[in-house]
């Protein structure tokens, strides 16, 4: 399963700019992302099913019910208006937003160390809306969930996911 490659992050809001030697390090945080994830969001039985029912390079859902919380989509049930930015989204959110975090923390030899640069300094995480990001990638796995779960159970009966909350601040 690849649903995200490294070239997701070249260009537009989830740029992460990284050299041929982190290469390796951003595919790891993809894999592990997209799992651990995608799994919470479905529960084991239904992400089972969703890993099953994807083909191609980069991988794409083959089956109605999976096509349409994988692509981006709004809804208006009871009156409550909400929008899903799509499954390829909300995951480039979490990786960013995880990558990001751990990018200014290393582990060395001689235990962890805070990543400087003579050029440079470290900002502090808010003031580069990394919080707001992962914030964003939540409230799409929120409108996913909800729509398997409340709007049409009867299409994912095997849904078993697990609530995932906001990061503070927003």
């Amino acid at each position: 399963m690849a649903i995200l490659q490294i070239s997701d992050f070249a260009n537009g809001k989830y740029v992460i700019p990284v050299n041929p030697m982190q290469d390796t390090d951003l595919q790891t945080y993809i894999n592990d992302v997209e799992k651990t994830y995608l799994l919470q969001m479905f529960g084991k039985e239904l992400y089972d099913l969703f890993i099953a029912d994807l083909t191609g390079s980069p991988s794409v859902p083959q089956t109605a019910r999976f096509i349409k919380i994988f692509n981006a989509f709004d809804d208006q049930t009871n009156d409550v208006l909400t929008s899903s930015d799509g499954m390829k989204e909300m995951l480039k959110g979490f990786v960013y937003y995880i990558y990001l975090r751990d990018l200014v923390n290393r582990a060395s030899t001689t235990g962890l160390k805070k990543v400087m640069s003579e050029n440079s300094t470290n900002v502090n995480p808010n003031w580069y809306d990394l919080n707001r990001r992962y914030n964003e990638a939540v409230e799409t796995y929120n409108v996913i969930q909800n729509y398997m779960d409340l709007i049409d159970p009867n299409t994912y009966t095997e849904f078993k996911g697990v609530i995932l909350n906001y990061n503070q601040p927003y």
